[in-house]
């Protein structure tokens, strides 16, 4: 029994090391996106104040959605959320290997 379980953290140790590097690089990326993004959300949010004193308001509204999609409320926190889900699950699977 104690073979078996060196053979299986033997076997899947590259793949748990492969995950979390993975995970360290999206979440690098993540963070820098966010940033970006919220930047970019900030200049939707003035030119749809501007689309609406102009008298545009679909435009506006268009850009108020694509403003709160890209805010860091918006789709980023969900790929946070998914980020953590996958560091949780990495966690409990190396739990079971030790």
């Amino acid at each position: 029994m104690k073979l078996l379980k060196i053979l299986f953290r033997m076997t899947f140790m590259p793949v748990v090391w492969t995950i979390r590097l993975m995970i360290a690089a999206i979440a690098f990326v993540l963070s820098i996106s966010t940033s970006l993004l919220s930047i970019v959300a900030s200049i939707f949010t003035l030119l749809a104040v501007v689309m609406f004193i102009i008298g545009s308001n679909g435009n506006a509204f268009t850009l108020l959605i694509l403003a709160a999609l890209i805010s860091p409320m918006g789709l980023p926190a969900i790929a946070d959320k998914l980020l953590d889900l996958m560091d949780s699950v990495l966690t409990r699977v190396t739990a079971i290997m030790y």
